[in-house]
């Protein structure tokens, strides 16, 4: 014990002499970022959009840089959601409160646990009324409403136990491996990191209201961002509107009088098309054909949609070369009051994947689903006529949308039993090979 203090008496003069003269004591070193346990930062999202009511504009953006052969894609779109977290809770009967409110300017959103109800600023006579299956989550409400970026629902809906394994659509099946706070002594933000198949995802959150700040999700190259801006919650989005005077709609596409149809030349809008595994569709660097009808109840009878585009597809198939730069896609429109819906998007996709006998006996192998026949793409499907046919083609019930690399509609096709393939592949041609045009 002597021998450690004697050098500690030693010293004590020294101190003494800096002391008096007015030594400054070292400055601390700042402190930096510090690792926090992921349990412990999803902890507090969930927190910070559990305990009141929440509204953010949210701008979605989706890049990807120019590189050789492939062009660069630069879009994005805005939209304010409100979330209710008091209308979240389990209950018999639910709350008839609306736990989301989902503003696009002219559409407005209003979701409960059983319900969705959408108003048109441009008409003031009718209301679509969309049915919710219990459980609510947010898997139920995609089959209600196109799939929309919704973090902080996902983050809600979360349990408390675990980190939730999907943020949005595009991001599924994500493995998180760290989370960081900027500053240990004076944290500002936290950035939670993890992993998904198709590239890394990145949150950021406010570290002191616990709120997301920003969201990156990197999928094969293109990079999908979402920026969260905390607005004041305002009063209307917390309650159901008065629609007592209005007729009743059954689904969204019913309200498709009052939307413009699309224009040759202009960029398409984000266009909500699902994957037979029910995930988002993103367009492909390369010329899209997208073969729309509307999906029957039955299965294709001779001359009804359906069977128009899968006739006019095949024989597509038969006379295009599989090096051909096209992504040649059927999508499946379907209503929203369909009955089992899921079963009959896989139903469809197996009468679209499924070669004529004739050429499965040849090979001795049925299509893969995933990849589609003949090496085309997989079939996709949509509930919301609004963005698909009775956008592109009001009136008609199938229909080849032809889209260029820049998003940019080249050709709209009616799809008629009289057209002929050839007829059909020279109008794709000549639309794609004809000066860019004008919107």
């Amino acid at each position: 014990m002597i021998l450690l203090r004697v050098p500690m008496l030693r010293a004590l003069p020294v101190l003494a002499a800096a002391i008096a003269l007015g030594a400054a004591a070292p400055a601390p070193a700042p402190s930096g970022p510090m690792p926090v346990p992921v349990e412990s930062a999803f902890r507090d999202l969930r927190a910070a959009y559990r305990s009141a009511p929440t509204t953010e504009r949210i701008t979605l953006s989706l890049r990807r840089p120019p590189a050789p052969s492939l062009p660069a894609i630069d879009r994005s779109e805005t939209y304010i959601v409100t979330l209710n977290p008091s209308a979240l809770a389990p209950a018999d009967p639910p709350p008839a409160a609306p736990l989301l409110h989902i503003d696009f300017g002219p559409l407005q959103l209003w979701a409960t646990q059983r319900r969705v109800i959408g108003l048109l600023a441009s008409d003031s006579a009718r209301y679509a009324d969309l049915p919710v299956s219990p459980p609510f989550s947010a898997e139920s409400l995609a089959r209600a409403i196109p799939p929309l970026a919704l973090p902080q629902l996902d983050l809600a809906l979360s349990d408390s136990a675990r980190p939730p394994t999907t943020i949005t659509p595009y991001a599924r099946g994500i493995a998180w491996t760290q989370a960081t706070v900027d500053d240990a002594d004076d944290p500002t933000e936290v950035t939670i990191n993890g992993a998904t198949d198709a590239g890394p995802i990145t949150l950021v959150s406010d570290a002191k209201s616990g709120m997301l700040r920003e969201v990156r999700i990197n999928s094969r190259g293109t990079l999908l961002r979402l920026t969260l801006e905390p607005l004041a919650t305002q009063p209307g989005s917390l309650t159901l509107p008065n629609v007592d005077d209005r007729q009743r709609l059954d689904s969204l596409a019913d309200l498709r009088s009052s939307i413009e149809p699309a224009k040759i030349g202009a960029r398409t809008p984000p266009l909500s098309l699902m994957r037979t595994d029910n995930t988002a569709w993103t367009p492909p660097p390369a010329p899209v054909v997208l073969i729309m009808f509307r999906a029957s109840a039955a299965g294709p009878d001779p001359g009804d949609p359906e069977a128009v585009a899968l006739a006019a597809r095949r024989a597509w198939t038969d006379t295009t070369p599989a090096s051909s730069p096209l992504d040649i896609r059927p999508v499946a429109v379907f209503d929203l009051a369909t009955a089992g819906l899921y079963d009959r998007v896989r139903e469809t996709a197996r009468r679209w994947t499924q070669p004529p006998a004739d050429r499965t006996a040849e090979s001795g192998n049925a299509a893969d689903p995933a990849k589609g026949e003949g090496g085309m793409g997989g079939v996709l499907w949509s509930h919301s006529e609004t963005t698909t046919l009775a956008y592109f083609a009001p009136g008609s019930t199938a229909a080849a949308v032809v889209i260029d690399p820049q998003q940019r509609l080249r050709a709209v096709i009616p799809l008629t039993r009289e057209i002929t393939p050839d007829a059909l592949r020279d109008q794709v041609r000549r639309s794609l090979a004809a000066p860019d045009p004008d919107p």
